[in-house]
């Protein structure tokens, strides 16, 4: 039988779906600001596999996931999704 406890801080996974580089480089700039170094990065690669995002971010799509260095405790997942949000408005205004 496991015995609760507190669960450990954890890796910070994004996965950044982008139309152009310049957009993926702002979007790095800032999230390393607000969370570190990055430890991994993935390779980039056509997201291709649907058209969900197509009216709202347009045509040949690319994505990208990256992991930060420094691991976050897991309460703070909710205010960091809420920065992130506020991130990908502030930068969709700013492309329209």
């Amino acid at each position: 039988m496991g015995v609760p406890c507190e669960p450990a801080p954890a890796a910070l996974i994004a996965g950044i779906t982008f139309a152009g580089r310049d957009v993926l480089e702002s979007v790095m700039e800032i999230l390393q600001a607000d969370f570190g170094p990055l430890e991994f990065s993935g390779p980039e690669f056509a997201f291709d596999m649907t058209d969900y995002y197509r009216d709202e971010m347009g045509e040949n799509l690319y994505k990208q996931f990256f992991c930060f260095r420094d691991p976050v405790e897991l309460d703070r997942l909710p205010e960091i999704k809420l920065r992130t949000n506020g991130i990908e408005l502030r930068l969709a205004r700013e492309e329209n």
